[in-house]
């Protein structure tokens, strides 16, 4: 979406970073869309029309989308995001589950460090500059979670065998 040029109305950044959006950009650059309060939303500003398509592949768990229209000769920049702010993530919980064998751990969630990321993006046409934004998230740091299967109570047992 941001190279595409168009104005963006409202920018709703995930407020912990997020893996898998890591894999070939810095952190920042991602937008939440959740139906029916959080999204991307951007103007068409183009006087033409624009399709949006998208494609999911279920197997390798990713949603790609995908913007066409008429090009109308805009130029767009973006910075590299600048990272700073560095928060090192809390220590992990751990939470019973009577679900687990004894002793038995399971990893449900993955730590994260908090950081700050800002970029901005430069839109021109014809030299002229139609839109100059900059794009600031703030992640909070999230603690890695474990299940974990729960504690024989050897005491208890021991009693039980001797009697």
């Amino acid at each position: 979406m941001l190279e595409a040029g168009l104005p963006i109305t409202a920018r709703y950044p995930h407020a912990y970073r997020v893996g898998y959006y890591e894999q070939d950009a810095k952190p920042g650059l991602d937008a939440s869309v959740y139906y029916p309060s959080l999204d991307l939303k951007f103007r068409n500003d183009t006087n033409h029309y624009i399709l949006i398509q998208a494609e999911v592949d279920k197997k390798n768990y990713a949603m790609k989308f995908y913007l066409f229209g008429t090009k109308d000769g805009r130029e767009v920049k973006i910075t590299e995001p600048q990272l700073y702010g560095f928060r090192s993530a809390p220590p992990a919980e751990y939470i019973e589950d009577s679900s687990l064998k004894p002793g038995q751990v399971k990893q449900v969630d993955f730590s994260a460090s908090g950081i700050t990321s800002s970029f901005d993006r430069t839109v021109t046409k014809n030299g002229e500059e139609l839109y100059k934004d900059n794009f600031t998230t703030t992640y909070s740091p999230w603690k890695a979670i474990f299940l974990r299967g729960p504690e024989k109570d050897w005491k208890l047992f021991m009693k039980i065998k001797l009697c």
